[in-house]
Order: C-alpha cells, then structure tokens, then sequence
C-alpha cells in the first residue's frame, strides 16, 4: 500500500511512501482510513467512468480490504 498512518498525540498524519510532506492529518483514525480509501479508489481507476452505485461498491470493496489487512 502506497500509504501509512502516523499516530501523533491528538492526530493521526496520512503519508504517501516516498514522501516527506504529509498527505493530510485527521482527528480520527477511521477518517484517516477514508481518505486513504478514497485515495486509492481514484488512483486506480483514472480515466474511468462509474455509476454511483459502482463508484459506492468498488469503495465499499476496498475500504474493506483496508480494515481487512489492519485487522479491525
């Protein structure tokens, strides 16, 4: 996965692998794991058209993969 989470006292920082500038930083961890969702659903599907539904279940597939992979 190209990203990680820092967990600082009162944040929780998204960085992006290779990069020392901060990807964004959240008050809650399962809104650091949307936007990294998110993140992740746009870059790999560039250049694509969805229906909204589509769009929710390929989300919905990968934020579960996420929370699948980190164990919650």
């Amino acid at each position: 996965m190209p990203f990680y989470i820092i967990d600082e006292d009162r944040q929780y920082v998204v960085m992006k692998e290779g990069s020392t500038i901060p990807y964004g930083y959240y008050t809650g961890l399962s809104i650091a794991l949307q936007c990294i969702s998110k993140e992740l659903n746009r870059s790999t599907n560039t250049q694509k058209t969805f229906s909204l539904g589509e769009y929710i279940k390929r989300y919905d597939e990968l934020s579960t993969k996420i929370l699948t992979a980190i164990q919650l």
